[in-house]
């Protein structure tokens, strides 16, 4: 499985697929909050960018969702809640396991 899941997800991405996290495949093992990371990890060796890994769960669902005006990135005048890490997904995408805050509704939560 893993490796038409590469192709296809390459072939995907390459042509101009909106990709989502959690939503273009299966569940790996189950539903807890580390198959996001696996997923995320997967997309990558699968031949996306870090960067284009990471829009998968921040700037593609708020544009699949018509709400991309309002949320999806981080610009003035638009609702913020974000997740802070300690180290650069952008160098390693399994930096995104690194958290160290979550910011919600205007609320700072420390990661356990």
């Amino acid at each position: 499985m893993p490796g038409i899941f590469y192709e296809v997800t390459f072939w995907m991405n390459q042509n101009g697929v909106l990709l989502l996290v959690g939503s273009d495949m299966g569940p790996i093992n189950d539903t807890t909050i580390d198959e996001l990371h696996k997923e995320l990890e997967m997309m990558v060796k699968s031949g996306l960018s870090t960067l284009d890994a990471l829009k998968t769960a921040t700037f593609n669902p708020s544009k699949f969702l018509n709400i991309d005006k309002e949320y999806g990135s981080i610009e003035v005048n638009k609702k913020a809640n974000l997740v802070i890490l300690n180290s650069n997904p952008l160098e390693d995408i399994s930096n995104t396991r690194d958290i160290s805050f979550v910011l919600k509704d205007g609320e700072l939560f420390k990661a356990s």
